[in-house]
């Protein structure tokens, strides 16, 4: 099971000038850099996005639409793991 508890490596070490904002990640607050996309915040969760669904206030993104999706201040993101049968979503994660 992946954790995405763990702080993103852009995150760790920030300094003073780098702008973060703060989502809701499956339910749970993260700090993220300002003006990340679906894209870059998968790829700092080590997910395949192949292997997940995504969801941003409440309304699904389409894969093609991954990089292009900029992701707001205060946004609920539902990152849901495909898995035979259909999705899940853990309560620690993904």
């Amino acid at each position: 099971m992946l954790d995405y508890e763990t702080p993103a490596p852009a995150i760790v070490g920030k300094t003073s000038d780098m702008q973060t904002m703060q989502i809701q990640l499956n339910g749970k607050d993260r700090d993220v850099s300002d003006g990340i996309t679906v894209a870059q915040l998968l790829d700092e969760l080590k997910v395949r996005p192949e292997r997940v669904a995504v969801l941003v206030n409440q309304g699904i993104i389409k894969k093609p639409s991954y990089g292009s999706t900029m992701l707001r201040e205060g946004d609920a993101v539902e990152v849901l793991t495909v898995m035979a049968g259909g999705m899940e979503r853990s309560d620690d994660g993904v």
